[in-house]
């Protein structure tokens, strides 16, 4: 553990052992967290040096952190997020850009920036990001690894810096997709029962799909179909939520996260004035002028989506669908083209975040490099998606793309 590196600069603290995991399912292991999450004697930065300036050494890992130790799995670092986890590029202006191992000279997602790229570079065994409107899924999709966004409320969130609450989510990253399901299953709060049912078929959205470049295009949708085949289930594509209830969804969600966003950090930022890069700050101002929906209004628009994707996927339903409209993008790209690739992004992925639902990435390799393919499923189904990734795993471990590739990136 003296060697220790940080090749990719992706961590805050470390690499270096914080906490020596014991005997367990995860003994052998070693893991980072992105640094929202409380780690006893460490102050929790949250991607700012304000904030870190003003925080206190905590008196206690978060609790999800405790699970997995007393797994067995090693903590070793902090790893760099977007400030405030209010991004989805990966950049930030304080401490610089994780290197993406994948694609160097392009962004590595965000705001779980660190996490991924320390993930994909081999440098831990797996990380802790968080999820709201793609934190995890988005730096999961452009550095080419398995990531999962668990349901709301399957993992606590107890001990992490918030945005926003309603939707807030502790996210996983790892190389392999069995790999995946025994770390959920290792910090999963054993009193939220999981909800199960028989799956016998996919749904691929087009109005979706349609969203993604054209040079992925062909790419994902072969992908869709190889992965169905391997588990064995139906496919058919169709348009699940018309384009008027798509954006009804990425509006109330949207403007849910802007307001909350503010309700958990305004006053701070009120008073103390924070140094904030350009992109975030601009958010910030934007959130405190937006008006949440009413709780009437957020619940029916809620309640109408989900009646229309459950009548979609119940019995026996799930859905495939994009999770960044093409690779990862270069890292030179301007404010302008940054907050077109994020509306972008809102599209892909706010049906998930809205509803509270889990998704699991599945990485992909193309001709234009690795790429993310979404698995959705209901709120509190999150084992039927870790058990996919499980089976996904076991049957592409001889059709890696080179066998002695850290990334351990499956060819589907």
């Amino acid at each position: 553990m003296n060697t220790l590196k940080d090749p990719t600069h992706a961590f805050m603290v470390g690499p270096k052992v914080l906490e020596t995991g014991g005997a367990g399912p995860l003994a052998n292991t070693t893991f980072a967290v992105k640094d929202l999450f409380d780690v006893n004697h460490l102050k929790t930065g949250a991607g700012n040096p304000d904030w870190l300036a003003d925080a206190k050494e905590s008196e206690q890992h978060a609790p999800c952190i405790e699970r997995l130790i007393n797994a067995g799995a090693t903590l070793i670092g902090k790893t760099i997020t977007d400030e405030l986890a209010f991004s989805l590029s990966g950049t930030n202006v304080h401490y610089g850009t994780p290197i993406n191992p994948i694609a160097k000279e392009m962004i590595p997602g965000g705001s779980s920036s660190g996490s991924a790229s320390a993930v994909a570079a081999g440098s831990v065994t797996f990380a802790l990001g968080t999820d709201t409107a793609g934190s995890t899924r988005v730096p999961a999709s452009y550095c080419g690894i398995w990531g999962f966004r668990p349901s709301v409320g399957r993992i606590t969130t107890k001990g992490m810096v918030p945005l926003a609450p309603s939707f807030d989510t502790v996210g996983i990253f790892t190389r392999s997709g069995a790999m995946l399901q025994s770390v959920f299953n290792a910090i999963k709060d054993p009193n939220n029962k999981s909800q199960e049912r028989p799956i016998d078929h996919v749904i691929a959205p087009l109005d979706l799909f349609s969203l993604v470049d054209l040079d992925v295009d062909n790419c994902l949708r072969d992908a869709v179909r190889r992965i169905t085949r391997t588990l064995y289930l139906s496919l058919s594509w169709d348009n699940v939520l018309d384009i008027k209830q798509l954006k009804l969804c990425q509006s109330a969600f949207r403007r849910q996260q802007l307001a909350e966003a503010w309700q958990s950090h305004g006053m701070w930022i009120k008073k103390r004035k924070p140094t904030l890069g350009l992109g975030i700050a601009a958010r910030f101002e934007l959130a405190s002028r937006t008006e949440a929906p009413s709780e009437f209004e957020s619940t029916q628009i809620r309640h109408q989506i989900m009646s229309t994707l459950k009548k979609a996927l119940i019995p026996g339903g799930i859905l495939i669908l994009p999770v960044t409209p093409n690779t990862a993008p270069s890292l030179t790209m301007s404010g302008d083209e940054k907050e077109a690739l994020r509306q972008s992004l809102f599209s892909l992925n706010s049906l998930a975040s809205f509803l509270g639902a889990p998704e699991l990435v599945v990485p992909v390799e193309c001709s234009t490099g690795t790429i993310g393919l979404g698995i959705m499923a209901l709120p509190g189904e999150d084992e039927i998606l870790t058990a996919i990734a499980e089976a996904l795993d076991n049957s592409r471990k001889m059709e890696l793309v080179n066998a002695n590739d850290p990334r351990v990136v499956p060819q589907l």
